[in-house]
């Protein structure tokens, strides 16, 4: 449900996160499913 809600985010443009927890949080997500 999270992920549906960022994506939908992004698509719109009106996500603007810090680039830098966006990448810890995305190689934990990648960890979490490896």
């Amino acid at each position: 449900q999270k992920i549906a809600e960022l994506k939908q985010q992004i698509a719109d443009g009106t996500y603007n996160p810090d680039p830098h927890k966006v990448a810890e949080s995305l190689l934990k997500y990648l960890r979490e499913q490896g």
